[in-house]
């Protein structure tokens, strides 16, 4: 599931890294404004959603950073040699990626979130398990009390002593 997971986070971070590299190439263009704004408004509302996204993934991310600055890299030299309607059709295609690569990583981190849950269950169970063991410390030092009591109603067994232990067994009823 980890692998999977990290399969995932890299193919977000190669899309993202497109995205990035297209945006960059059509800011560059020399055609109509028009045309170059048309494939980045989409992800301006993209692209906040996938920077909330990256820092769960940063702890498996080093080697990835690395491979995607080298995918930009080559994908900024790429665009600029096409098209800029090849380009625009590219955009929309990476976005449509991008998307569903997020939903997945969503979908994931889900799992991850029900996972802890279970474990916070089996954690909680633990302490039942240990409160009930001092529960039953307890009672056994109460029993030992209550012998404890006729222990000494045995002892003194005189009629003037009497209230004495009657006193000792209402002590250890109310502890």
């Amino acid at each position: 599931a980890a692998a999977a997971a990290a399969a995932a986070a890299a193919a977000a971070a190669a899309a993202a890294a497109a995205a990035a590299a297209a945006a960059a190439a059509a800011g560059r263009s020399t055609r109509s404004e028009s045309l170059a704004l048309r494939p980045q408004q989409p992800q301006q509302w993209q692209q906040p959603h996938q920077k909330e996204q990256q820092p769960q993934q940063q702890h498996h991310r080093h080697q990835q950073q690395q491979q995607q600055q080298q995918q930009q890299h080559q994908q900024q030299q790429h665009h600029q040699q096409q098209q800029h309607h090849r380009l625009d059709h590219q955009c929309h295609h990476q976005q449509q990626q991008q998307h569903h690569q997020q939903q997945q990583q969503q979908h994931h981190h889900h799992h991850c979130h029900r996972h802890q849950q279970q474990q916070q269950h089996h954690h909680h169970h633990q302490q039942q398990q240990q409160q009930q063991q001092q529960q039953q410390q307890q009672q056994e030092q109460q029993g030992t009390a209550g012998a404890e009591v006729e222990l000494v109603k045995g002892v003194f067994g005189g009629s003037e002593e009497k209230g004495f232990g009657e006193f000792l067994r209402k002590e250890n009823s109310r502890i």
